[in-house]
């Protein structure tokens, strides 16, 4: 095993897409690698590609299972790896060159359980750079570590970390199948809930490639009676650990909205969305935070108000504004 590195990839008719995913990977500096294709069930010419690829390079493993969602690709995936290492890359994505040699030599001789690296975030032709400076977790500051991340936008997506497989081996460590959105995060929490030392080091290696058909762009997986139970169960980690829970109460308002705006845009009317918002207001953790003191931005003060006196119509008004918003702003930005 030495130090090899499985770079596991799921895909999902990709393959007018994956070559530069699966290029920028075969082509790092850092050599002792295994990529493992998981053709999560397409029904495009993906397969075709992805043997091409094997039948050049040996380092390539492949396999093709039932569409199962990303969550169940990767299992798949970390199932069959052999590395030391593992490290991920969605198929619309790919790595700078130096990427896994940066990861490896940081986790060795800092003596990491985890290293998180800066990413690009690109769309047509633009890119935003999401910087984090250096910082090291401890075992007494975990909770701050993960929510510096979270702030960030660094914590949820497992592609930007290198982790150690016998950590998630001996803790039996998965991505959730329950959940199409959501299943990383809860991945990366039970990784983080088993170890005591990680890094975050200043230094842009991935770039993350957003596609408008991408599933986190799918408003479905919004739900929030889907959504809520991933903050439960974060709340749930953070109370056994005796972590700040007020950190976690803000997460309960942003599913409110995120489900909420699903429900709108499916039923469109108010009688159909309004049930649903009288449910998301009974639900008891959301009972729980109308008790509670933590920090609020300022749309966050605003639903919470709405939630906690109980104006459905003023929340469906609200939100439905927002949405609205939101697509002429997306489309300005576009055009």
């Amino acid at each position: 095993m030495d130090n090899k590195v499985s770079i596991i990839m799921p895909i999902y008719n990709r393959g007018n897409k994956i070559s530069q995913a699966i290029n920028s990977v075969l082509n790092q500096n850092y050599k002792n690698i295994e990529l493992i294709l998981i053709n999560d069930g397409s029904t495009d010419n993906t397969e075709e590609i992805c043997l091409k690829y094997k039948k050049k390079d040996k380092r390539i493993i492949y396999l093709k299972i039932e569409n199962s969602g990303p969550g169940g690709a990767r299992n798949k995936g970390i199932d069959i790896s052999t590395g030391k290492y593992i490290m991920f890359i969605d198929s619309d994505d790919y790595y700078d060159v130096n990427m896994v040699e940066i990861m490896v030599s940081c986790i060795n001789n800092k003596q990491q359980e985890c290293v998180i690296c800066n990413r690009i975030v690109k769309r047509k032709n633009k890119e935003v750079k999401i910087e984090l400076l250096e910082k090291e977790m401890k075992k007494e500051d975990k909770s701050h570590f993960i929510e510096f991340l979270q702030e960030n936008n660094l914590f949820n997506s497992p592609c930007n970390k290198i982790y150690l497989k016998s950590i998630i081996e001996i803790n039996n460590i998965r991505f959730d199948e329950r959940f199409m959105s959501g299943e990383d995060y809860k991945f990366n929490l039970d990784y983080f809930n088993n170890i005591s030392t990680a890094k975050t080091i200043n230094k842009f290696l991935y770039n993350y490639v957003m596609n408008d058909d991408s599933i986190i762009h799918n408003i479905k997986y919004n739900d929030f009676f889907l959504q809520v139970k991933l903050v439960d169960y974060n709340k749930k980690i953070y109370l056994e650990n005796s972590y700040d829970t007020s950190n976690i109460y803000y997460k309960y308002i942003k599913v409110a909205i995120g489900g909420i705006s699903y429900k709108i845009e499916s039923q469109k009317k108010y009688k159909l969305v309004r049930e649903y918002i009288e449910r998301i207001i009974n639900y008891p953790s959301i009972q729980e935070i109308f008790k509670k003191k933590f920090k609020k931005n300022m749309e966050q003060k605003i639903i919470y108000f709405l939630l906690k006196n109980e104006m459905k119509r003023s929340i469906y008004i609200y939100i439905y504004c927002r949405m609205i918003m939101k697509k002429i702003i997306y489309k300005i930005s576009n055009n």
